[in-house]
């Protein structure tokens, strides 16, 4: 028994390995079907994605955007059926479809909302800081260099220059500040000025001021009239 077995085994091995039949016919038509199906799903991300686009803009939530994106895929299977024929396709295969579409959609959605499509970005104010110019002497000459002010507190008579880092996505199209004095009176303003090759923005007040407590605000707006406003900054003028 155990020898017919061992010879049954020795005459299977000795047969020889034979590859599957490879049908070219079922591979093209498949592979077809599936850049039929993948064509007609990335234009409904598209949809979608402009759909969504519009809708976030005018109501301004993100969440609804994103609903969009989630219902387009009940409206998948109905496209892909009437594109080709989904008969050829495994449930990889569907999986796969599903990902790029939701993918196309983020894609198509976030593109439309940066810059230079559209620009919903406020500018950004940092580096907010008081200066006072100081003279460095030397044996030969005498230095100018503005030095940062403490506690936002110079002396009376100072040349002061108040300055700030300011980006945009964009183009900026105006950078302004205001002065008050204590009583929220406004006492002086006017453009900040941008130091070339720099993001730095500065203003030197044209009027001494005199000793006392004041706040001063920058106000930054782009070509898309979108705008933002430091909170008021104290600039305090020592007797």
């Amino acid at each position: 028994m155990a020898k017919r077995k061992r010879k049954e085994e020795e005459e299977e091995s000795n047969v020889p390995f034979k590859f599957p039949e490879f049908d070219r016919r079922a591979f093209i038509l498949k592979e077809m079907a599936q850049a039929k199906i993948l064509f007609a799903i990335s234009g409904l991300a598209l949809v979608f994605g402009i759909i969504a686009f519009i809708l976030t803009k005018e109501l301004n939530n993100a969440i609804i955007g994103l609903l969009v994106g989630i219902a387009g895929f009940f409206p998948i299977k109905t496209v892909a059926d009437k594109t080709g024929d989904t008969s050829v396709l495994e449930k990889k295969d569907w999986f796969g479809h599903y990902a790029i579409y939701f993918l196309t959609f983020l894609a198509v959605w976030v593109l439309l909302f940066n810059y230079p499509i559209t620009d919903v970005s406020h500018p950004e104010i940092e580096g907010v800081g008081i200066y006072i110019m100081h003279y460095n002497n030397t044996a030969n000459s005498s230095v100018e260099e503005w030095l940062p002010a403490e506690n936002g507190t110079v002396p009376a008579g100072s040349n002061i220059s108040i300055r700030a880092e300011i980006t945009d996505n964009g183009q900026l199209a105006s950078v302004r500040i205001i002065i008050k004095d204590n009583s929220g009176n406004d006492i002086m303003g006017g453009a900040m000025m941008r130091t070339e090759g720099t993001h730095t923005f500065h203003f030197e007040p044209t009027e001494t001021l005199r000793a006392g407590s004041y706040s001063f605000t920058i106000t930054a707006a782009d070509e898309s009239d979108n705008s933002f406003s430091t909170e008021p900054q104290q600039l305090v003028i020592r007797a």
